[in-house]
């Protein structure tokens, strides 16, 4: 083999070389944007969830404000998605409420607990609230 030709040889491979570490260089950049942006979805999916289930809280509390002996269970429906809300009679009342967001094949959802307590009014004294 003369050396132009060898030269040539080395060229070749070194060019095909270059090309396969660029290739594959773009796939694994492509794969980690593709995943941050799956991630970026999911918290902004979580936080409506998180929403949605606050939302519960605030609306048994508004039934609570307007019936003091209010307990059952009930769904509020929204365009995101939805809030299962249930209330416990007590002292504290309980109210345990769980947003639900589906982003595609996932589903995500928050819980929240708050203790509710009411003076001898029936009128809200207070809401303690804790993420489930």
């Amino acid at each position: 083999m003369t050396i132009s030709r060898r030269n040539g040889v080395v060229a070749l491979i070194t060019v095909v070389l270059i090309a396969l570490f660029l290739f594959t260089a773009g796939v694994i950049l492509g794969v980690q944007g593709n995943t941050a942006v799956s991630n970026g979805q999911f918290a902004s999916q979580s936080d409506k969830a998180e929403a949605l289930a606050e939302a519960g809280i605030e609306d048994a509390a508004i039934k609570l404000g307007r019936n003091a002996s209010y307990s059952g269970a009930y769904t509020l429906t929204e365009t995101d998605g939805t809030a299962a809300v249930s209330v416990t009679a007590g002292s504290p009342v309980i109210v345990n409420a769980t947003g639900t967001v589906i982003v595609g094949t996932e589903t995500v959802q928050r819980s929240i607990q708050a203790r509710v307590t009411l003076n001898g009014d029936g009128q809200i004294t207070g809401i303690t609230k804790t993420d489930q």
